[in-house]
């Protein structure tokens, strides 16, 4: 799988250590996607000092330095920037390690679910003396995602399935969101059945005699693929393939679980259950790219 698509699986994480109430960073680099949009959706972007190599919302992010990514983060330009909290994915304990032993204070945090995003949230309130907006802004999330699930409820369940990776060009070495990724959360509350739900993974190596089997009506497609969504056609036995309703999911939007999942399952669910309605970046099933 390649480091694009490890990243959308491996996206930040709350590790279980205290956070220290009144202890807010000043000098915050933030080494995950998910992490620099809570950041500033806290109204704390301008102690941002630092960021990961993927960010790329929202756009006044963009002039800051970048340290690397989440496998690869230069410890010595992160240094360089003299921050008093980096905030990094819980299982980056040796970096962890690292950045303490060097006197820089940390904070881990993971956002792999919905709870874990709320999680995430309130502790950089905490951190960032943020706890009203951390407080709105969780509220916010929870009532927009009830919308969705409100506007879902009395259609039946689509079956998706959703490609996080996959060869250029061909329907090879396809990598599919399943049932312990936050995307398969997502879906649900949009009205969606991932077919790889009941697999207890964040993602799964899927082969071609897989995917006939799955049969799903709708097929999201993340991969950033210059052929778009036309490989597909080899595979016109798929329902999804068959009805056209293939969607280009490339956006970054899809695999950030950050303050802007509402607008994930607003987009899911025009897909999925509202069809003649079009959506920036997505292609609704009247819109399509069919093969």
């Amino acid at each position: 799988m390649r480091l694009g698509a490890m990243m959308c699986l491996a996206i930040a994480a709350c590790g279980g250590r205290p956070v220290a109430p009144g202890n807010g960073g000043r000098r915050v680099v933030a080494i995950a996607p998910s992490l620099v949009e809570i950041v500033y959706a806290l109204g704390r972007g301008d102690r941002l000092v630092g960021i990961d190599s993927f960010t790329s919302f929202p756009p006044e992010a963009r002039r800051l330095p970048r340290v690397g990514g989440l496998v690869d983060p230069n410890f010595e330009l992160v240094l360089s920037l003299r921050p008093d909290l980096v905030v990094i994915e819980s299982d980056h304990e040796r970096l962890s390690s690292r950045l303490r032993r060097a006197g820089v204070d940390t904070l881990a945090l993971r956002c792999q679910s919905l709870g874990d995003l709320d999680r995430a949230i309130a502790a950089l309130g905490e951190r960032l003396d943020a706890r009203e907006r951390a407080r709105s802004l969780a509220a916010r999330i929870h009532d927009e995602l009830a919308a969705v699930r409100s506007a879902a409820k009395d259609g039946r369940p689509v079956r998706l399935l959703y490609v996080i990776d996959r060869q250029p060009g061909a329907i090879r070495d396809v990598w599919a969101a399943g049932g312990r990724s936050f995307l398969g959360e997502i879906a649900r509350v949009a009205g969606g059945d991932n077919v790889f739900g009941d697999v207890d993974r964040g993602a799964l190596p899927v082969s071609t005699e897989l995917l006939l089997a799955s049969a799903p009506e709708v097929i999201f497609d993340a991969t950033r693929d210059p052929a778009g969504l036309e490989p597909w056609k080899a595979l016109g036995a798929l329902p999804a393939v068959a009805t056209g309703r293939l969607v280009d999911s490339s956006d970054p939007i899809f695999t950030i679980p950050g303050p802007r999942v509402p607008e994930v399952a607003r987009r899911m669910l025009r897909v999925l259950h509202l069809s003649g309605s079009a959506t920036p970046g997505v292609s609704s099933p009247g819109h399509a790219r069919s093969p």
